[in-house]
């Protein structure tokens, strides 16, 4: 029950962006949650908004209450690639059902036809803790510092956890990419427990905008 307990708050903070964003819920002090994956198959032409998208996501408990990571991901068909240091901290109360976070970001962005670009994030997270899972909605604003260029995005995340080792999700994102489109697709996933510290998510990626392609998703996820 120990290691259930650590997967549910784990998944709850890792869902998202790029593949990786967190979630409303601190990290332990001390404690590391790795993860990485994205895109291994593409169907039905799929190019916007579903790509392979590779992510690497990583967050330490700096604190009892502030984490800290890094968030690296490629957008826009892999034609931005973004990477950025993050620090995150609950607002307002840190017990019960309901929980609030705050994130603040600092990164680059290497979007086409410009230069390397300073770009700056920042993320407003809600959770809700159920019996057997969770809710959460986590919404991001990435502004860059030299030029201007925004994207913004909205992910909601339905948890449920079946067993010790089976976890379903499911997640729905819509958002504006650098390049000004508006794009909207859906997430099912099942996530299943190689060993005690060690996870497999695996999913199918449907775009309900766009060129409506779609994708099968892999990530590994790792908590120590």
């Amino acid at each position: 029950m120990r290691y259930l307990a650590i997967w549910a708050v784990a998944l709850v903070m890792a869902l998202g962006g790029g593949a990786a964003m967190a979630g409303a819920w601190a990290q332990e002090k001390g404690a590391v949650f790795l993860s990485f994956g994205g895109n291994v198959a593409l169907f039905e032409g799929a190019t916007r908004p579903v790509h392979y998208d590779p992510t690497l996501y990583i967050e330490y408990g700096l604190t009892d209450r502030i984490t800290v990571g890094f968030d690296g991901y490629t957008s826009d068909a892999t034609e931005v690639v973004n990477g950025f240091v993050f620090l995150r901290f609950p607002v307002g109360p840190t017990e019960g059902q309901s929980r609030f976070a705050v994130s603040v970001a600092g990164g680059a962005s290497e979007i086409p036809g410009l230069d390397l670009e300073t770009t700056g994030r920042i993320g407003l997270h809600w959770g809700y803790g159920l019996d057997r899972g969770w809710l959460a909605v986590d919404a991001t604003t990435v502004l860059g510092l030299t030029v201007g260029e925004q994207e913004g995005k909205v992910e909601a995340t339905w948890g449920r956890i079946v067993t010790d080792r089976w976890t379903g999700l499911l997640q729905v994102q819509a958002g504006i990419g650098f390049s000004g489109d508006t794009y909207a697709k859906v997430t099912p996933s099942v996530m299943y427990g190689l060993t005690e510290t060690t996870r497999l998510r695996a999913g199918f990626v449907q775009a309900l905008t766009g060129d409506q392609g779609s994708g099968l998703m892999m990530e590994i996820w790792m908590q120590f």
